[in-house]
């Protein structure tokens, strides 16, 4: 890639999306215009916890549609527990699945409808075989953090539990037939999850933004999205649960960080994001971001002016004309002060092994094959990036 030369890429446009405070009451009226008359609700236990999908029961029930209940949405989802939601729906006859919470919950959700309408198991349709599938029923998504974008894309990441890593569904079986994004559900989110979906939407963000895939469109998103992390997370992170103007900020960038991914894809950060979650179940949106400063750092040569867009959206001050080297610098250094604002944890602080690292996690980012980094992606690289990470990232 030579200059502003772009490769051949894709945009896909969303789903639809409804947006805004109080628009979770709207659930009952969009089901039932969508010719829903049972539909199965999906969540997990945390989401139980915060009597969540009682209220989401009583606008559905108000509209004169039946609820059946899947509660066992599991982090990380694996593909039994998709299985089990999925059975629960064909028992039921349901004609529609809502899923509510975070991605985890989206996630299974989208797996289930994929088999209200396919036969099982789920595996056949992992990565590329997804095409195969018939189209789902109708499926609206609720979220309930801001971080996985997954209310507008139309795959979710499933745990193989056969061959123990983390693949995806995706395609015409799981397409979303509505997201539902109502900032007022995520008041209550504590620290540490606000912290670890939103950092989530900054790496796909990032991601897309610099991935060799890039097109203007996605751009635009994912620049947006950027801009609103740097000036509202730390808000959403220190005061919440009152802050409504940072969660609807927050809800925002995660939803437009969803939409820059639509066709660039993401590259390192959530690479190597993937295989230390599968190698070592760190949470998804710690296990992407935990990487990416030394990642900005290592692709600034390659895209100077897209890191330092970065950079000063997360209050680094970068001077036009300065040299990619220390753009990339000052870019890691504001991520790495943002982490460390809000305590996310670090390679050392879960007591990883770094000579393990070394051997475990650049087989399994090479096996990926997306290459989508505007830099090379060796071996070598991957151990280099690490290294930094593990030595750097420590407070």
């Amino acid at each position: 890639m030579k200059g502003n030369q772009m490769m051949p890429s894709i945009f896909s446009a969303s789903n639809p999306i409804l947006f805004g405070v109080g628009t979770s009451k709207e659930v009952g009226k969009r089901a039932k215009g969508f010719g829903c008359t049972k539909v199965l609700l999906v969540f997990g236990k945390n989401i139980e916890a915060a009597g969540l999908p009682d209220k989401i029961e009583k606008y559905l029930r108000e509209e004169d549609i039946e609820v059946v209940r899947y509660n066992g949405v599991q982090a990380d989802p694996p593909d039994w527990s998709a299985e089990e939601a999925a059975r629960i729906g064909l028992e039921n006859k349901v004609d529609g699945i809502i899923g509510l919470g975070g991605g985890s919950s989206l996630d299974t959700a989208k797996a289930a409808t994929l088999l209200q309408t396919n036969p099982f198991p789920l595996r056949q349709y992992f990565g590329r075989f997804a095409a195969k599938a018939n189209p789902g029923i109708t499926l609206i998504v609720i979220p309930t953090t801001a971080g996985s974008g997954s209310e507008c894309t139309p795959g979710g990441v499933i745990t193989d539990t056969e061959n123990q890593v983390k693949t995806n569904v995706n395609g015409a079986g799981c397409k979303v037939t509505l997201g539902i994004c109502d900032p007022e559900l995520t008041l209550r989110l504590p620290k540490p999850v606000t912290a670890s979906t939103g950092f989530d939407a900054l790496c796909h963000a990032m991601e897309s933004y610099t991935s060799i895939g890039h097109n203007p469109f996605a751009a635009l998103a994912a620049e947006k999205a950027i801009t609103l992390v740097g000036n509202s997370l730390m808000r959403a992170y220190t005061n919440g649960s009152y802050d409504l103007k940072a969660r609807i900020d927050m809800m925002e960038a995660a939803t437009l960080g969803g939409i820059s991914m639509m066709g660039p894809l993401c590259h390192l950060g959530h690479d190597i994001g993937r295989a230390l979650g599968a190698s070592y179940r760190l949470p998804h949106g710690i296990a992407c971001v935990i990487s990416m400063p030394q990642v900005l750092a290592y692709i600034a040569s390659a895209v100077p002016e897209k890191v330092a867009f970065i950079g000063r959206a997360l209050g680094a001050d970068i001077a036009e004309g300065e040299d990619s080297a220390s753009i990339g610098v000052k870019s890691k250094e504001a991520l790495r002060d943002m982490m460390k604002a809000m305590n996310i944890p670090t390679l050392q602080s879960y007591g990883l092994n770094k000579l393990e690292l070394f051997e475990k996690i650049p087989p399994n980012v090479l096996e990926m094959g997306l290459a989508l980094a505007p830099m090379p992606t060796t071996t070598e690289s991957i151990i280099s990036i690490l290294d930094k990470v593990y030595e750097e990232n420590v407070w």
